[in-house]
């Protein structure tokens, strides 16, 4: 029994049993894998190669990216800004959501 929580909520009550599924499901994937002709090492290189080129490819488009948000901001606020601000002003003085919330209470 574990008294960690933070182990008890990844391995479970029984600690044996959670290691021993592990095992079993990591020998039936990595045999479907070696079938297939797959390599680990080459798995993690391609996966860090991933992941680096997404952070590169962030890194080059972030102005084209801020600009795209910025107008896609103004178009939004268009539309957005006059409906809440009518929507405000049909609300009343006083009349907030919370005691709106409190009138559907009752």
């Amino acid at each position: 029994m574990l008294s960690n929580p933070l182990l008890r909520r990844i391995f479970g009550e029984k600690p044996a049993g959670a290691v021993i599924r592990l095992v079993v499901a990591s020998v039936i994937v990595g045999a479907i894998l070696a079938a297939v002709g797959a390599n680990p090492v080459d798995i993690w290189r391609s996966l860090f190669a991933r992941i680096g080129g997404a952070f590169e490819a962030a890194v080059e488009n972030f102005g084209s990216v801020t600009t795209a948000l910025i107008s896609y901001l103004a178009l939004g606020a268009v539309l957005v800004v006059p409906a809440w601000l009518i929507w405000r002003l049909f609300l009343g003085p006083g009349r907030d959501d919370k005691s709106r919330d409190d009138r559907r209470r009752d």
